[in-house]
């Protein structure tokens, strides 16, 4: 049996640049990978795909990723065999955090250690979904296209930083958020990609602190407002920036110093939040 942790991500920046004719947007979004994970294991079996699951709420058939990219992944291979999973649930659901992605991420990296084979796992990954590429890459990515086209990027400061994570009771539905997006206008802050890009070579992580967007946090705040109020909260906690993650509905906040950062995460979890104390990797 081998073992694969499947950590979550935040969305520094993200700049909805339209939709397409299919359906979905082209996006501009940093993704950066936090410390908050997921445990995956796979072993060997002679046949099939089976999961197992500590979270009964999700699926454990084809409806799940980690499923579908086992099937994927062995399909390509050309391989007979098949693989039992268990997985480990840390990384709560509809918080935009990835957690899904990048289960299923994990799933293709532990099938082409059970199973080497020449198969490429980039194009595996973009069949699962937009965020599986990135989570292939992880550290900190700009991230375009629909999310599948992943450039790394430099960012020294990002070790200075502590991260807290937080999430209220609901989660949030990624169509109905871009939906809602839609309906408001479609009209994003127009803040820049590039500068957040360029702000973080500079050594000094308070740089990108003004520089935070998400343009489907003003969307998000018409289907859920708790979400406006975690993160106000997040800030008297003495937050130096935060901003939901992704299509929501956790919220984060930094901090440059682990002991305000740790308080800060006592007491929005005596308020009955989820909440985790996270690193940038």
């Amino acid at each position: 049996m081998i073992q694969r942790e499947a950590h979550a991500k935040i969305n520094l920046t993200l700049a909805v640049r339209g939709k397409r004719e299919d359906g979905y947007h082209d996006l501009a979004t940093i993704m950066q990978e936090i410390s908050l994970a997921d445990v995956l294991s796979a072993e060997k079996t002679e046949a099939g795909v089976t999961l197992v699951c500590d979270d009964p709420s999700l699926p454990t058939d084809d409806a799940n990723l980690c499923v579908k990219a086992a099937r994927l992944y062995l399909e390509a291979a050309g391989e007979p065999g098949g693989v039992a999973l268990t997985l480990t649930k840390k990384i709560p659901s509809g918080a935009g955090l990835g957690g899904g992605s990048s289960d299923g991420a994990a799933t293709l990296a532990l099938l082409s250690e059970l199973y080497p084979t020449e198969a490429e796992l980039a194009p595996l990954a973009e069949k699962l979904g937009a965020d599986v590429p990135f989570f292939l890459t992880g550290g900190t990515c700009l991230c375009t296209g629909v999310g599948e086209i992943v450039q790394p990027l430099y960012f020294p400061g990002k070790s200075a930083l502590w991260c807290v994570v937080a999430q209220g009771e609901k989660g949030l539905s990624t169509p109905a958020v871009y939906r809602a997006y839609d309906e408001a206008g479609g009209i994003g802050k127009n803040f820049s990609t590039q500068d957040m890009a360029e702000a973080m070579t500079w050594g000094d992580p308070a740089a990108i602190y003004p520089l935070l967007f998400n343009d489907l946090e003003a969307p998000a705040y018409t289907l859920l407002p708790e979400i406006r109020t975690l993160r106000d909260y997040l800030r008297s906690m003495g937050a130096e920036a935060t901003q939901m993650t992704g299509s929501g509905s956790a919220v984060y906040g930094l901090f440059r110093d682990r002991d305000g950062a740790a308080w800060a995460a006592a007491n929005v979890k005596n308020k009955g939040y989820k909440t985790f104390l996270c690193r940038l990797l």
